[in-house]
């Protein structure tokens, strides 16, 4: 009986190593994951954030150009205003 039952502590402290080593197996993957999500998290703020740049550069350049049409406009009436009045005359 007395075999018996150290074979079964034996088994058992066995068992218990495995899974102290799978615990510790968990505890590096987990580790591992939440830098992995951690880094994701971190590129994706970067990458709203350049887009944010983006965006705001191309809506510059839009009210720019939108800017340089109105100008261009202005001129052309003023142009055509003066070309009325001398046709006038």
């Amino acid at each position: 009986m007395l075999l018996d039952v150290r074979g079964r502590l034996v088994t058992q402290e066995e068992r218990c190593r495995a899974l102290q080593q799978q615990l510790e197996q968990t505890r590096v993957m987990v580790h591992q994951a939440e830098r992995e999500r951690a880094e994701a998290l971190r590129k994706m703020a970067a990458l709203r954030s350049d887009n944010l740049h983006i965006e705001n550069a191309e809506r510059r350049s839009y009210i720019d150009k939108i800017s340089d049409l109105e100008r261009e406009q202005l001129r052309l009436m003023a142009t055509q205003t003066v070309a009325q009045v001398i046709s006038e005359y």
